[in-house]
């Protein structure tokens, strides 16, 4: 059992009196304490998962409710009963539960033992010889641990519980309870004794059970309590007492401030009220005012309304409400007829068949009966004939109001209108709705005349004489259905219905107001706009306020949705209204409010709408079915994330709304609503931040998220060492491809050396030395003709034997030795063409495009065959005048265009198969990657284009080739020497 101390009773039960209604003229006067049953009921049965026969109840820092018995133990987070760390205790029975400042959580069994429950984890402390069970255990303001025991009072030395002290004053008796007062004494109540230690002292004081009691309530006196006692009392704001007993929870008061002697006010609450069981093992009240009782068949919640519910008969059907000129608050149904001033008032001499009342000008009651109409100004009830022409109506009347000329005007299912006896039935003849539409609500505009409320979105403003009638309707942007309710302005009406709230303007033009969230007013049946711009409207799922800000900045812009405060049942709202009579809100004395359901009245006090300031601080429950560990890992292959999380939202816990996100994952927050648990699929591995807020029941966010961190597990091929294995292993395998490449690429080309060293050897062993010879006989026969035209001829046969042996000594030359690069190309190609047309009639010219870059050896010299085969071609078959070479060094090729100006090229001609010059043109061009083409030229004449990648025949880009081009070169490179020297 938990004590209660007393110095922080005022402070921790604020949320009771902020609740409290003020007394007005209008209402009756508070007593001098709020009855329990105008407390909101709640109930935990054990069949919904409450655990039942708890003895035992706290609430820690963070506001969760722990409760303890022999079923086990439990926390409680308003939805949930969390009973996962039972195991952790030595024995089940739990008769002590205290939540300590530094968050522990310590359990006092039955058998003596005290366990410490912190982060999960549990340390039991054995009870010593001869101690007893655990009463209470209690922390002083220092921070000391007190257990109270039926064998004695124990201190916890950091290590373990220390009697003390060795003896008490008086007779042996069992310890039965204890507290620490607001001087941090600790009491305690023994059978027929009180002791106390005051704070620092070493022994007891022996004091009476009347002291305990008087230091218990803050005042003296107090001495009697129910012989039926179970659970320990406590006091709450208002200086009453509450106990739990065999039949239900009891409080007592004792009015006034003085002496708490004689006999209390008491008040129970049983099984037989709606408690779940009919014993009230435990009670506790938490920091927020609401009072917990436990039973053995489940938990009760009682909490503070923020409605101030009246007392009417209890065959009380849809009252009727209004005030009259004195602010006193009329009601009237079919148990009568009761006016609420300084104290409620029945007049028992107005008919029970009074359905509907209204002000009249002079601020009296207006009613309808069977008798008549009445009229009532708190004194004497004038009643007039109910006019003939009402006889044959139905008995139920819907509105009534007086006009400023002091016509009455009635809503049947058409408008009335009564001046001096005289009714006029208003309809159609006056330019109002027809027959077939009913009428709903009647009230005094703000200037003159009336609003008149219609089925089918139809309102209708008309003079008091019951002239000058406009009608308003879909047509007119009107959307609410039947009109309920009206409230007049200066501006125009407010009219709220079956659909939604809307304002019509003194022009007719129509503004519907919307809520955030998608909240919808459904059967709307009262509305009122205060002074200060505040709006209500009642409708059939609770009362909607929209305060004053946000009505301004709806004017200015009525397209945006305003927030709204939602009061339901829950908050102590009478409950559901069918639209008769009307109006279901009326506003009273001050800011007062009333509303009126079916079945009952409530007022409202909106300057003492209580609001829990208190963040809470959400909780991660369980990681896919087990409890959060920080830095928590889960194993290889998890790729789901089943969160649970929760916060301590008890009061009102269907309201609590959560937001949360997961790092890597989400970018923005998910909206959650109430629901406690996120899913996440398709995850991989690594290091992921859970992130969780929590909002109570008035909208109150964590002021920071909680966060958990987790890891997920990689397989052994996911984790990183094995993706660093992988990254070598590949590298050791392009490098092993690429020595493999090497060898064979050097095998190639030192085939190819050998190769070139063989040729170079044949040739000069055959070739060079045989033209050597021819050399010598031509020059012997030169040498025997003195002169003529034989001898030029054979010294031009000398000249170009001799050239022929200098290019082939140079071609061996180059065939051993490496190739250097050369920019001898557009050189080369200048003297190639002036010897091929020396001694013809054929102009010829190099020209070039782009500064020459330097080439590979080998391109160079294939280049100049390519293009010495093309001008043998124009000499031997075109028939030129001329021919010209274009050299372009491009950036990414070289282009080279061989044109003439002769006879053409015949059709297939470049195709036959005996076309060897071309297909070695072709050959010599595709080993360099490159492409050949042959044809007519412009205007006339033949060209012939080859173009040959530069990173092919450039000298300084050949190291950027890739390796297949170049082997594959190597191999065409050996192939095409065998195919020059053939």
């Amino acid at each position: 059992m938990r004590p209660f101390l007393s110095r922080l009773l005022t402070a921790v039960s604020m949320a009771l009196l902020l609740v409290a209604p003020v007394a007005h003229a209008d209402a009756p006067p508070d007593p001098a304490y709020h009855s329990i049953r105008k407390l909101i009921h709640r109930a935990y049965p054990a069949s919904a998962g409450a655990p039942p026969g708890v003895w035992a109840m706290a609430q820690d820092r963070e506001g969760y409710l722990w409760l303890g018995g022999p079923t086990g133990l439990f926390r409680f987070d308003g939805v949930n009963f969390d009973g996962s760390l039972s195991h952790l205790l030595a024995h089940p029975q739990i008769m002590a539960l205290y939540a300590a400042r530094d968050g522990a959580i310590w359990v006092g069994g039955r058998n003596g033992d005290i366990t410490r429950l912190a982060d999960g984890k549990a340390e039991v402390f054995p009870k010593e010889d001869r101690a007893g069970t655990v009463v209470s255990i209690v922390e002083t303001r220092d921070e000391t641990l007190w257990a109270i025991r039926t064998s004695g009072l124990y201190r916890f030395t950091g290590s373990a519980w220390q009697r003390f002290p060795a003896t008490e004053p008086g007779p042996p008796d069992f310890f039965q309870q204890g507290f620490v007062a607001a001087d941090q004494s600790i009491w305690i109540l023994r059978d027929r004794s009180a002791l106390q230690k005051p704070p620092g002292a070493s022994a007891f004081l022996l004091r009476t059970p009347a002291d305990f009691r008087a230091a218990q309530l803050g005042r003296p006196g107090g001495l009697w309590r129910p012989e039926s006692l179970l659970a320990e009392e406590f006091v709450d704001s208002e200086g009453a007492m509450w106990c739990g007993t065999n039949n239900g929870v009891v409080r007592m008061v004792w009015p006034g401030d003085g002496p708490a002697t004689g006999m209390p006010r008491v008040e129970t609450y049983t099984e037989k009220d709606g408690l779940t069981g009919q014993s009230a093992l435990a009670t506790l009240k938490d920091r927020d005012g609401t009072i917990w009782v436990a039973t053995p068949k489940g938990i009760d919640q009682l909490r503070p309304s923020r409605f101030n519910p009246l007392e009417l008969p209890a065959d009380s059907y849809k009252p009727a409400i209004a005030t009259d000129g004195r602010d006193h608050l009329w009601v009237a149904s079919q148990g009568g007829v009761i006016e609420f001033g300084e104290t409620p008032r029945p007049w028992p001499d107005i008919d029970t068949s009074a359905k509907v009342v209204g002000t009249a000008l002079d601020g009296t009651v207006l009613m309808n009966s069977t008798t008549g109409l009445l009229r009532a100004d708190g004194t004497t009830v004038v009643s007039s004939p109910l006019p003939a022409a009402m006889t044959d109506l139905p008995a139920q009347m819907r509105a009534i109001t007086q006009a400023r000329d002091g016509s009455i005007w009635l809503a049947f299912r058409q408008a009335f209108r009564e001046k001096d006896g005289a009714v006029t039935l208003l309809g159609k003849d006056q330019g109002l709705p027809p027959r077939g539409k009913f009428i709903r609500a009647i009230v005094r505009q703000a200037g003159h005349g009336l609003w008149l409320g219609y089925d089918d979105s139809t309102v209708a403003s008309i003079e008091d004489d019951g002239t000058h009638a406009k009608v308003y309707t879909a047509a007119d942007g009107i959307t609410t259905g039947q009109v309920a309710a009206l409230w007049p302005t200066a501006r125009g009406v407010w009219l709220t219905g079956d659909h939604g709230v809307q304002f019509l303007t003194n022009d007719g033009q129509a503004r519907t107001l919307s809520f955030e969230g998608g909240q919808t007013v459904r059967v709307g049946t009262g509305i009122v706009e205060q002074a200060d711009g505040d709006l209500w409207v009642n409708a059939a799922d609770g009362l909607y306020r929209v305060a004053a800000a946000d009505m301004k900045a709806w004017w200015n812009d009525a397209r945006s949705p305003v927030p709204a405060l939602h009061l339901d049942e829950r908050d102590g709202w009478p409950g559901l209204r069918d639209a008769v009579p009307t109006p279901s809100l009326i506003p009273g004395a001050g800011d007062r409010l009333w509303v009126a359901s079916d079945s009952g009245v409530a007022g409202l006090d909106p300057s003492r709408i209580s609001r829990n300031p208190r963040a809470p601080e959400a909780t991660i429950v369980s990681i896919n079915g087990a409890a959060g560990r920080p830095d928590m890992q889960l194993g290889p292959g998890t790729t789901r994330l089943d969160i649970h999380y929760t916060a301590p939202i008890l009061a009102i816990p269907e309201r609590a709304r959560f937001r949360y996100r997961l790092s890597t994952v989400d970018e923005q927050w998910h909206e959650a609503g109430n629901v406690r648990e996120a899913t996440y699929t398709k995850l991989g591995p690594g290091h992921y931040t859970f992130e969780v807020m929590a909002a109570n029941e008035d909208g109150v966010w964590s002021a920071t998220p909680t966060r958990f961190a987790l890891r997920i597990a990689p397989f052994f091929y996911q984790s990183v060492w094995f993706k660093v294995f992988c990254g070598a292993l590949v590298l050791a395998l392009l490098y092993a491809l690429y020595a493999w490449r090497m060898r064979v690429l050097g095998a190639v080309l030192l085939a190819r050396v050998m190769e070139r060293e063989r040729i170079a050897r044949e040739l000069h062993d055959t070739v060079l030395q045989g033209l050597h010879g021819v050399l010598l006989y031509v020059r012997v026969a030169a040498n025997a003709i003195s002169e003529g035209a034989v001898r030029d001829h054979l010294e031009q046969a000398l000249r170009v034997a001799e050239q022929a042996m200098a290019e082939g000594r140079e071609r061996i030359v180059d065939l051993r030795t490496a190739p250097q690069p050369s920019s001898m190309l557009v050189s080369r190609l200048r003297a190639a063409l002036a010897e091929c047309i020396a001694g013809t009639e054929i102009d010829g010219a190099v020209t070039v495009d782009g500064a020459e870059r330097p080439l590979r050896s080998e391109a160079e010299d294939d280049i100049n065959a390519i293009v010495l085969e093309l001008i043998r071609n124009v000499r031997k078959h075109a028939q030129a005048n001329s021919v010209c070479v274009n050299v372009r060094f491009g950036r990414h090729h070289l282009d080279i265009e061989v044109s003439d100006d002769g006879v053409g090229v015949a059709p297939g001609a470049t195709t036959k198969p005996l076309s060897f010059g071309l297909q070695g043109v072709r050959e010599r061009t595709a080993r360099w990657s490159g492409h050949f083409s042959i044809g007519p030229g412009e205007p006339r004449g033949t060209s012939a284009y080859v173009t040959i990648p530069a990173t092919a025949v450039y000298a300084t880009a050949a190291r950027r080739r890739r390796w297949v081009p170049l082997w594959r070169d190597a191999r065409r490179g050996a192939a095409s020497d065998q195919r020059d020297l053939n």
